[in-house]
Parts: C-alpha cells; sequence; structure tokens
C-alpha cells in the first residue's frame, strides 16, 4: 500500500491542533512571533532529530537531510519509500510508502517505515511543512481553479 505523506491516518489530532492554534493566534503576525514549535511536546523528539528541532524551526536544508535520512533507514531496513514530488519553491517532498507511518504524536512503530519515519523524520516533517512561511509559499504555488 502506498500512502502520500499527509494523507496518512492518524494524524488528524495533531493537524487539528495545528489549525487551532494557528486560528487562536490571530494570523501571521502572531506566528512569526513564536517558532512553528511552541507548545509542542519537543521532549519527545527522537535523538536524530533533536538537532534540528532544537531552535523550534527547520530550515529547507535541515528537513532535506532529515528526508535523506528517513529514506536511508527504510532502505537499510528493506522498507519501501517512493518520492513522487518535490515542490520547487519549498522542497516539500510528497512521498508513499509501503506501510502506514503515523505523525511525531500517534508514531506507528509496526513497521520499518513506521519506525524510520519516527526516529528520523517525524519532527522534522511536521514542523517544516507547517511552518507558516512553508504554507504561504505552498499557497502561492498551487494552481488556482
Amino acid at each position: 500500500m502506498i500512502r502520500s505523506r499527509g494523507t496518512v491516518p492518524g494524524g488528524a489530532a495533531l493537524w487539528v491542533a495545528v489549525v487551532l492554534g494557528l486560528l487562536t493566534g490571530c494570523g501571521p503576525a502572531a506566528a512569526a512571533a513564536r517558532p512553528p514549535a511552541a507548545g509542542l511536546p519537543l521532549d519527545k523528539v527522537p535523538a536524530a532529530q533533536a538537532g534540528a528541532v532544537a531552535d523550534g524551526t527547520i530550515t529547507r536544508a535541515e528537513y532535506e537531510a532529515g528526508y535523506a535520512s528517513f529514506g536511508a533507514c527504510v532502505t537499510d531496513g528493506g522498507g519501501r519509500l517512493v518520492e513522487q514530488a518535490r515542490e520547487p519553491s519549498t522542497g516539500v517532498i510528497t512521498y508513499g510508502t509501503a506501510h502506514r507511518i503515523g505523525t511525531p504524536d500517534r508514531p506507528m512503530l509496526d513497521s520499518v517505515e513506521g519506525r524510520c519515519y519516527h526516529d528520523r523524520f517525524a519532527w522534522i516533517d511536521f514542523l517544516y511543512s507547517t511552518d507558516p512561511a512553508v504554507q504561504r509559499a505552498l499557497a502561492s504555488a498551487a494552481p488556482v481553479g
């Protein structure tokens, strides 16, 4: 089974929390005033992601390095990770896995893909993908209609 990033079941609670946080934070000014990681349980971040997450923001280089680490882990473990697309302006990657991978708050550790995602990329992926600047860039790059 191939699942695209963003369509993996089990992450609804985290995404709802992010949306509510953005809505109650009163827009871009509030989002810019604090890092995207504010209020998240960063004490639960696995060691392989701790350096990238430490300052509460993820650079594109950290995102790409995290994805590469995730990919190497999956390959080394005999799993399947298929890169489907990279959004040019942000570098956000759409990918598929052979098994469900979960989310930072609800990891699915019953497959190599899920364990590697949890250990190497989940928090990096989440924080980068939900960064207000990345979201604005994605929105402006999206086709209209």
